[in-house]
């Protein structure tokens, strides 16, 4: 295995696994009938994903493979696609054993459309869509795991961190950005409250559901009237709520702040609206804040899941995610849990 670990656009082989996507892509658009006129270029490049794209007569489509951590986006996305058609990308093409996709261009991104100004409003519009995407699918928890996408269901999360705070690599213990000795006993102490939090989040109906786990204004398609979520590559089953922790985090600069805390609420309200109907407002509401601190640890597991197929080099820039996130996860149990 070379140092990249099994992900071929940062291999020596490269070159050749190019060709087979340039004849995998040529392919695919014979069958849709697009003539393709063009050749691939790279997007952008990732330890966890990469994403090429090439012109047609109907403009770019896109070409993603994954690492081994997000090969699951693929199926996931083109079950997706078949009900929600208007909330996510609908792929040309799929290799559902190899984690490739072929997408249409739906528009800009939502940062892009944005540029620069403020979306609170449009997450308040988009955010009871992708709740009610979460609603629906709160049946369908087998089939997602089927389908590959990492298991953190409520009953499993504890034992999940607790092996995670056991496992000195992942922790980068006495690396740059990693945890030191008292930081992980301070995490380990926590260890019983947060079984705890998650006990309590279980009882809700419809506490286990699919999490698009990365859900910022760069991985929202804006086009035709219409705002498309992709790059479910960080997605998993785990409590629904948990969703909410990247927007609110990349929305807020301060989430302790009285705009925080403005800001949040708003945000919360948006997205707990189509939940009401099955649980009261003043119940999820609280719920919800319990579900943000669950999720730094979500968060943390969904690095490390990333980064176990990317190789050396991947995990010596990016592992030091996992800390932060833990770190965040014990800084802001206050904030979330009350103190």
């Amino acid at each position: 295995m070379t140092a990249a670990g099994g992900v071929p656009w940062l291999e020596e082989t490269r070159s050749s696994w190019l060709r087979q996507v340039q004849a995998w892509v040529a392919e695919a658009l014979t069958a849709t009938g697009i003539a393709r006129a063009g050749a691939l270029e790279e997007v952008r490049a990732r330890p966890w994903s990469i994403v090429l794209r090439t012109r047609t007569e109907h403009g770019f489509v896109y070409f993603k493979a994954a690492a081994p951590g997000g090969r699951h986006e693929a199926a996931l996305l083109a079950t997706l696609a078949r009900r929600w058609a208007d909330r996510v990308p609908t792929p040309l093409a799929c290799d559902v054993r190899r984690g490739w996709m072929l997408l249409p261009d739906l528009g800009p991104t939502l940062r892009e459309a944005l540029d620069g100004a403020d979306g609170l409003e449009t997450w308040q519009r988009l955010l009871p869509r992708y709740a009610e995407i979460q609603i629906a699918s709160a049946d369908e928890t087998s089939r997602w795991l089927e389908l590959g996408v990492p298991d953190r269901r409520l009953d499993v999360l504890p034992g999940l961190l607790a092996e995670l705070l056991a496992d000195d690599a992942s922790l980068c213990v006495g690396r740059e950005g990693g945890l030191d000795a008292g930081e992980r006993a301070s995490l380990d102490a926590l260890l019983p409250e947060f079984s705890e939090c998650c006990s309590e989040l279980g009882c809700m109906p419809n506490a286990t559901t699919l999490d698009h786990g990365d859900l910022h204004d760069g991985n929202v398609l804006v086009g035709g009237g219409s705002y498309r979520l992709f790059d479910w590559g960080d997605s998993s089953v785990t409590h629904p709520f948990v969703s909410l922790l990247v927007t609110c985090n990349t929305q807020i600069d301060d989430l302790a702040s009285d705009d925080g805390r403005r800001r949040t609420a708003r945000l919360r309200d948006a997205y707990l609206e189509p939940w009401t109907e099955h649980t009261p407002g003043p119940a999820l509401r609280e719920l919800f804040a319990h579900a943000l601190w669950v999720a730094h640890v979500s968060r943390a597991l969904d690095w490390n899941h990333i980064l176990a197929g990317t190789g050396a080099i991947a995990r010596s820039e990016w592992q030091p995610r996992v800390a932060t996130w833990l770190r965040l996860w014990r800084d802001r149990r206050a904030l979330l849990r009350g103190a």
